[in-house]
């Protein structure tokens, strides 16, 4: 203790060099004494935090107060979050010499983290969320729309815990194989309310693939460059597949997929394809059918169809609930006369895989590139669909590449 008018102070110069001296009590010289506390330990007064760009990490540094040390001690911090509608909480949390610090950011809420493509039988857009165990059991709502040619389109999907995936809740928008370049906008909703909204295309997930060097190098650095090499090309050729798709059903030709460049140009002949389809005009009266044609058909998902004229409804009748594709039973689409038999959500390393269909015992193989051979060996078909089934070969045996088939 040092007290006011002892001998120290009866000099003219005091100089103590004794540092961390914290001050006890305040009091002036005209006070009887003022306390100090000596100590070599550093005292800290409340630290400066640092925080990560993404809040994912934060740190405090802690500045001696004694203005002769200025010591600094930077400690790691244990940062929490709390996701509330519209915004997320995060805390810091650290302790020096025996007391807790704390530090809270405020930031909006990004639902909508990321996206992706899905090539599974059809081609569609994801969507990725991050959303609470109580959000999807709140009832989270993704509803998409896109507009085709001045008529707009909708789906919708309910979120559930399938739905989850490590990037977040998956959330697809089917779309068809010319509509890659339309922007589909997802809107979010939970309990019924509105929360964010979202837009994103096929194409826009294309371009990343193809011309961002921070994908490219994260996806090398997964699988290699030679996987990379493999999934640029069946890119190449799903955007030339769509803008043939887009030319033939006239869909948003202003924006080609391919950007009105094709990227493949090689010659697609019928020798090149090897045939699968058995005798599909067989004589069907004992089943009360009569085959009239397949066709494929390029919607949300590309599909076979097989198409049946009714001659002996009563016939048929016995027949129509032991028919299948492979194995599987399936129902049929009716209009008058006319009935076809579908083989929904073949996926693009799919389309040379012939599939049987059955009717009562007999039976018929039938690939979409069996359909695809047939247009490119007929003089009745238009160029612009021989370019489309082409460019269907095309991208089948880029995905067979791609997917090791």
């Amino acid at each position: 203790m040092i007290t006011v008018g002892s001998e120290i102070f009866n000099h003219d110069v005091v100089s103590l060099r004794i540092k961390h001296a914290s001050k006890f009590s305040s009091a002036s010289f005209s006070a009887q004494h003022v306390d100090y506390i000596f100590t070599d330990a550093h005292i800290y007064g409340n630290p400066a935090w640092s925080w990560a760009d993404d809040h994912s990490s934060a740190t405090a540094t802690f500045t001696c107060t004694d203005s002769r040390c200025k010591h600094q001690e930077t400690v790691d911090a244990n940062v929490t979050s709390e996701k509330q509608t519209g915004k997320i909480t995060y805390t810091a949390t650290t302790e020096m010499n025996g007391r807790t610090y704390t530090d809270t950011k405020e930031t909006d809420r990004e639902y909508f983290v990321g996206h992706s493509l899905s090539l599974n039988g059809d081609i569609g857009v994801n969507f990725y969320l991050d959303l609470t165990d109580r959000e999807i059991a709140d009832g989270a709502k993704v509803d998409f729309a896109w507009t085709v040619n001045g008529t707009e389109k909708t789906s919708s999907v309910t979120l559930s815990a399938d739905d989850k995936y490590a990037c977040g809740y998956k959330a697809t928008c089917k779309v068809a194989v010319a509509e890659m370049t339309y922007d589909v906008t997802a809107t979010l909703s939970i309990g019924g309310e509105v929360i964010k909204t979202d837009t994103y295309s096929v194409k826009n997930y294309a371009d990343t693939i193809l011309t961002s060097d921070d994908f490219r190098t994260k996806y090398i650095a997964e699988k290699g460059e030679e996987k990379y090499d493999q999934l640029v090309t069946f890119v190449k050729t799903m955007l030339d597949y769509g803008s043939k798709a887009q030319l033939t059903f006239d869909r948003n030709t202003d924006a080609l997929a391919n950007g009105g460049t094709d990227y493949f140009t090689d010659t697609v002949n019928a020798s090149d394809i090897a045939s699968t389809m058995s005798n599909m005009t067989e004589n069907l009266s004992s089943y009360g059918l009569e085959y009239t044609g397949t066709t494929i058909v390029y919607l949300t998902e590309t599909s076979i169809r097989h198409y049946y004229t009714i001659t002996d409804q009563d016939t048929f009748d016995l027949v129509k609930d032991n028919i299948t594709f492979d194995g599987v039973k399936v129902g049929y689409t009716k209009k008058g006369n006319e009935i076809y038999f579908e083989k929904k959500g073949v996926a693009a390393a799919d389309l040379d895989v012939a599939y049987t269909f059955s009717i009562g015992t007999n039976s018929y193989d039938y690939a979409v590139l069996d359909y695809v051979k047939r247009c490119l060996e007929s003089d009745k078909v238009k160029p612009e669909t021989k370019e489309l089934v082409a460019a269907t070969y095309r991208y089948n045996q880029a995905a067979n590449t791609y997917f090791g088939r």
